[in-house]
Parts: structure tokens; sequence; C-alpha cells
């Protein structure tokens, strides 16, 4: 069975092994759109579509209905909705040099759900002041044993499968980046300290429930990235060791400013083969976590 239709990364070129590197699928596309849909057996369960025009982009995902939609700010839910059968996620952001903002917005029937709310929300802001090297986090899926099919509004070509026979690969970490940027971090090119690399590849976004780093700790992780002309959305899927079942279906999204260079930043010590680092930001250095880097070189 063919789990996706992506073309796998070619490490060889680079002579580089990280431990993505035999897992890590493109749906390149030098046009302005692209799109990409998860499959669970023969269904289509959640649509990805993403649009770029001039400094603009905008990013919808389409997702089943009965799902729980949780919005998060400073680990707190500030709103909770139920998916319905016409239900999106929506991006809209625009660049100005290096710098990316924009919202994040859950729609119904195409009503905005934060209608009237922005006080209340804090503004479900996604805002990064350097795309290239620091991707905004978009959602997080968390997907039970049952879920209901939906019915994109376009065919879409590009798809993977999120289940086969050894694994069922039920969490979904979603980010937005400049194109380009994970072959670079494959590669070794991207210009950001090994730390920061090992962070990036080995955390969840379960840091918007709990405050706290939380290492994931999965079996053979998949990631897939669909590209457009300059942008592109990356999508770990993966079981993670401490999350192998969830009982309801959920969708996370969350206020994020600057997610990846706040999460960056944080006491670090080497440690043999691996770093202590503070959990949380501007700690003293009392090795609150330890993150291996043996299997990210």
């Amino acid at each position: 069975m063919n789990l996706n239709n992506g073309e796998k990364y070619n490490y060889e070129k680079y002579g580089v092994l990280t431990s993505l590197s035999n897992s890590t699928y493109f749906y390149s596309s030098h046009k302005k759109m692209n799109s990409l849909k998860s499959l669970y057996g023969q269904k289509e369960i959640i649509a990805f579509s993403i649009t770029e025009e001039f400094n603009k982009i905008d990013l919808y995902i389409q997702l089943p209905p009965n799902f729980e939609c949780c919005h998060y700010f400073k680990s707190k839910i500030t709103q909770k909705t139920i998916s319905n059968s016409n239900t999106h996620l929506t991006y809209h952001g625009s660049a100005k040099g290096k710098k990316q903002s924009g919202e994040i917005h859950l729609k119904i029937n195409d009503i905005n759900t934060h209608l009237g709310k922005s006080n209340f929300l804090e503004a479900p802001l996604a805002y990064s002041d350097d795309l290239e090297k620091y991707p905004l986090p978009i959602c997080r899926f968390e997907l039970s044993d049952f879920i209901e099919e939906i019915i994109p509004r376009k065919p879409i070509k590009n798809y993977f499968q999120i289940y086969d026979t050894d694994m069922y690969r039920n969490t979904l970490d979603i980010y937005l980046s400049k194109n380009g940027f994970i072959e670079k971090l494959l590669n070794g090119t991207l210009g950001v300290p090994e730390i920061s690399y090992s962070m990036f590849t080995h955390t969840n976004l379960e840091v918007f429930k709990t405050g706290e780093i939380i290492r994931r700790r999965d079996s053979q992780p998949q990631v897939y990235v669909i590209q457009t002309k300059k942008y592109e959305l990356i999508i770990f899927n993966m079981q993670e060791a401490q999350n192998a079942r969830y009982l309801c279906n959920k969708l996370i999204y969350f206020h994020s400013r600057d997610y990846l260079k706040t999460l960056f930043d944080r006491n670090a010590q080497k440690v043999g083969n691996g770093y202590f680092i503070d959990l949380k930001k501007g700690l003293p250095n009392k090795g609150g976590g330890f993150f291996n880097i043996l299997d990210t070189i």
C-alpha cells in the first residue's frame, strides 16, 4: 500500500543523515497554490489548501464533524466549539521582509466563530519576526479511533495515509514556513544551532496546554511538506508514546507570537551527547529536561 504520493527527501544529495531524512516527503509546486489530503483507509478526513498572492498567504484546513475545536492562550482554553460538516480553520497572513503576521480563525458554516470576541480571545494572533528560521505553529490534531469523512470542495490529488498495518499515526503538528525551511534544516544549511534543530524536531505542540516543553517520543514519524512558490506547510504525523490513543477527536490552535524563537531562548547546558535545558523560559539553569541529540546528526 502506498502511504503517500510525495517525493521522498534525497539525503544522499547532501551526504547529511538526520533522524527525519528517511521519513520526509515533499509535494512541490512552483505555482501559487497547492493542496493535500489526509486519508484514513479510503476516507478523506482532513484537507489542506495553501494559496499565495504577492506577499499574502491564505491557508484553509477542512476538518470532519464532531471535533472538539479548542483555542488556547497562555495554556488556558479561551474557546471550545464542536465542528460540523462545514468547518474550516483558516490562516490569513501577510509578509513584510522576513516578518510574517496574521490571524487564525475557525469558521463554521462560513461564519467566523471569533467574531466580536477579540478582547476575550486576546486575538488569535500568529506572528514570526523571521519566518525563514522560525516557522509559525498553525494547529495540532489529535485523532480518536473513529473519524467521520469530509467531501473536499475540489478534488485533491496529493495524499498521505495516517493509518497502515503497523501504525496509526494519530497526531498531527502543523507549521507554516518559508519555502526551503525543511530542506535546509535537514542538510544543515539553515544556520541554527544544533540544539535548536533538536528542539524543533523532538518537541510537540502540547506546550500550549502545559506551558512547558514536552519531548515528543514517537515511533516512525512522518513529515509531509506541501509547497508553493514562496511558502511551505509542514505536517508532523506521528503516534507519540505518551499519546498512543485519544478518546475524542480534537483540533487545538493558539495565540502564537514568535513561538519558536521563544522556545529556543532557554538556558541550555551541553552534557555528553545531549543537552540539559530549562523547561520554562527565564529560569535559572537547573537542568529541567534532557534532550538527546544523537539521533539528529
